[in-house]
């Protein structure tokens, strides 16, 4: 009985110093902050950096620290992703004109400062930032087939999700859209960098983070997909579930092709279709 005790907890503390339990803890704890930190799209400038700081910056920083051989490098990137969330808890307090940052130059020169790191790590290591993060371009014929096809039926689904009242409630997210072109046009560029890096926190960092650390390709492609569900809450009940299930298919398709760029394509396509049948044919 001792014996079976101490074997219990030898193997909980092997666990508990895994990377893949650094790996679910960290990302599920910072999509429970997206959730209720990421519903905003105005003012667009202050949108879009604290997009890129939420869904690039904090998340690389956190897997270099985690990776890292080099002790020295380790610490300095624990204490960037320690300062990089610090700072995006200061942008997300920033309420009313205050998150009018365009002339900001305390928080555009951080901003710049926050990316240099990673650009100069991405140069010096591009096979690893490459393949941590997927990155690669290996299976481009296949990729550019998968994105044709899943974009084909992505406008499908669009399409007759339509139909639904939930949905014509919800979209499209910005009212402004609907009574100004040059809005609807400005937005959707916003909204295709933002997908680009909603896709790189779920499909790149995440998913390759997971696999990397656990010997389950599986295991690793459930949990992000139940992690992308769970940022879906609030939404309409048939977008949270079928969010599961679409998790699912990208997460092995990007598994497959190691690139999370045509899910990206894929994601903005679904939306970009919401938004013109919602502006312009309802």
């Amino acid at each position: 009985m001792i014996d079976d005790m101490k074997m219990f907890f030898k193997d909980l503390i092997v666990l508990t110093q895994s990377k893949m339990i650094y790996y679910a803890s960290f990302f599920t704890l910072w999509t429970l902050f997206l959730l209720y930190n990421n519903n905003f799209f105005y003012p667009y400038y202050f949108w879009i950096l604290y997009s890129i700081l939420v869904l690039f910056i904090v998340p690389v920083y956190f897997i270099i620290a985690v990776e890292e051989k080099n002790k020295i490098v380790k610490i300095l990137f624990a204490l960037l992703f320690t300062a990089s969330v610090c700072f995006a808890f200061y942008l997300i307090g920033l309420k009313g004109g205050r998150r009018n940052i365009t002339r900001n130059e305390i928080v555009n020169g951080l901003m710049i400062i926050s990316a240099l790191p990673i650009l100069i790590y991405s140069i010096l290591k591009k096979r690893f930032f490459l393949s941590d993060f997927g990155f690669s371009f290996k299976k481009t014929k296949t990729a550019l087939l998968f994105t044709l096809i899943c974009s084909v039926a992505a406008v499908l689904i669009a399409y007759f999700a339509s139909f639904n009242p939930q949905f014509k409630h919800v979209y499209p997210l910005i009212r402004e859209m609907k009574s100004s072109t040059p809005a609807f046009i400005r937005y959707e560029i916003g909204f295709f960098l933002f997908f680009f890096l909603w896709e790189f926190f779920f499909r790149g960092a995440m998913l390759f983070a997971f696999i990397k650390s656990s010997d389950n390709i599986a295991l690793a492609i459930i949990l992000q997909s139940a992690i992308f569900a769970f940022a879906h809450i609030g939404k309409p009940g048939l977008e949270t579930i079928s969010s599961l299930f679409g998790g699912l298919i990208l997460g092995f398709l990007v598994y497959r092709i190691k690139t999370f760029m045509p899910a990206a394509i894929i994601h903005f396509v679904l939306a970009l279709t919401m938004d013109v049948i919602s502006v312009y044919f309802s």
